[in-house]
């Protein structure tokens, strides 16, 4: 049977979210979260690599840091030595939303949650995760602003996927001023950079004025204000736009 790997990138700065872990102290410990999909049931495993000693908590569907221990399917911490954690658990597939299946908590969606031994500790971990299925890493919904000529737009929201087994190819959708849009493109979890191309559907919106125009986003990851941030490059014919953007994760859905 094949073997699908997928590393996860995590930063941990002092401007990063707080909580009581499990076991913790105080609520003074940073933590960072990242959805995952699987596409197969299985034994998953994981193995982490960072410049901290390091705690993984995994859930299934949600997260709520209020209180950690729901959903809660497995954890890890120092069973790989030198503060770092490996463990293998198995994780059931299952795309059906009758009630038994809910009840057995079967799910695809799992979230990812790291944190530190010490409180108040920050720096970087790297997780690879293997498994007999494809693992999808899905962003939360994302909050964008865009500027035209000096002027801030209003926000506006959309859901980035990532596909590390197709070179890290982002796919999204959402909704600006412009209209309803599909967007393409990659990114690198090494340079934390992504470029991606916005595609407005004709039927909306105002199709004279987006049948010719094309949006192309170029923005980094700064892990200090945990935002994408760059320029965006608005297309229409011949004439080039270059305008900043700015990309904020929200967490709301998993918070529930």
């Amino acid at each position: 049977m094949s073997s699908y790997n997928t590393i996860l990138y995590f930063v941990l700065t002092s401007n990063s979210l707080q909580y009581r872990r499990i076991d913790g102290r105080s609520s003074n410990y940073y933590y960072d979260i990242k959805e995952i999909i699987i596409s197969a049931s299985g034994n998953y495993s994981f193995t982490s690599s960072s410049t901290f000693a390091a705690y993984c908590f995994l859930h299934a569907n949600s997260f709520n840091s209020s209180d950690p221990l729901l959903n809660l399917v497995a954890q890890g911490h120092k069973s790989a030595g030198d503060g770092q954690y490996q463990y293998t658990v198995f994780l059931p597939f299952d795309d059906t939303m009758s009630k038994r299946a809910i009840k057995k908590r079967a799910t695809t969606k799992y979230i990812v949650v790291i944190s530190t031994e010490d409180e108040s500790v920050t720096g970087s971990l790297s997780l690879v995760m293997s498994g007999p299925g494809v693992i999808t890493v899905k962003t939360p919904d994302t909050t964008a602003i865009s500027v035209h000529n000096g002027i801030w737009y209003e926000p506006h929201y959309f859901t980035l996927a990532f596909y590390p087994q197709a070179n890290y190819t982002v796919y999204g959708k959402g909704k600006d001023s412009l209209g309803l849009y599909v967007a393409k493109g990659v990114y690198s979890p090494r340079t934390l950079r992504m470029a991606f191309d916005k595609y407005y559907q004709t039927e909306f919106g105002n199709v004279r004025q987006n049948q010719n125009k094309k949006m192309t986003i170029q923005v980094t990851w700064n892990p200090f204000t945990q935002s994408f941030e760059g320029k965006h490059y608005l297309k229409d014919g011949k004439y080039v736009e270059e305008q900043p953007y700015i990309m904020q994760i929200t967490n709301v859905p998993y918070f529930r």
